[in-house]
């Protein structure tokens, strides 16, 4: 079985997440300032998915990174 691949969108959460402290600050404590920034999140599973789907979710955020499955876990609606 494939692993999905975890994405955060969005320009603000994006810079919250790639220049947070990884020694000092949890996916917990991160997780509630990314929301409080625009974001969305999206669980990409190619085994399932058409790429076209990720595109779609990504359309209009302005940013994105691929993140740790435990912090998508913690900002999925």
């Amino acid at each position: 079985m494939i692993e999905p691949i975890y994405y955060l969108f969005g320009s603000e959460a994006v810079d919250l997440y790639l220049n947070h402290d990884y020694e000092s600050e949890t996916f917990e404590q991160l997780a509630e300032r990314i929301k409080f920034a625009g974001h969305s999140v999206f669980a990409y599973d190619e085994s399932e998915m058409h790429p076209t789907m990720l595109l779609n979710a990504f359309c209009g955020w302005g940013g994105f990174a691929e993140i740790e499955g435990d912090l998508y876990e913690l900002l999925k609606p």
